[in-house]
């Protein structure tokens, strides 16, 4: 009803110049969604990077973290959220010993 009110008091110039408008917008609308399509499905690889003698493992996977990781229990990096609160690792070269004995001897003839 409403669309032959519409319809009566425009020419057929007016008609078909309504209906080429509404395919271009249909049309260029259909454009860009095929643009974000192709540019989801093309978008690159993301990696991650990590410094040189740094283990993977001590590092969270952005993946993960963003709740994508694709590679599971293959990821190199860590998946445990808890990774970042960890102490750092001890240097198993470096001999500590007597630095905790002059410590703990110092603390001893304070007190």
């Amino acid at each position: 009803m409403q669309q032959q009110q519409a319809m009566t008091g425009k020419s057929k110039e007016a008609l078909a110049k309504e209906k080429e408008k509404e395919l271009r917008e249909k049309a260029k609308h259909e454009e860009e969604k095929r643009k974000k399509e192709e540019a989801a499905m093309f978008k690159p690889v993301q990696t991650q990077k990590v410094p040189f003698g740094v283990d993977p493992k001590t590092v969270l996977c952005a993946f993960y973290k963003a709740g994508n990781c694709e590679k599971g229990n293959k990821c190199k990096f860590s998946h445990d959220l808890n990774v970042g609160r960890k102490v750092e690792k001890k240097n198993l070269y470096e001999d500590n010993r007597e630095d905790k004995m002059t410590g703990t001897a110092i603390m001893t003839s304070n007190s």
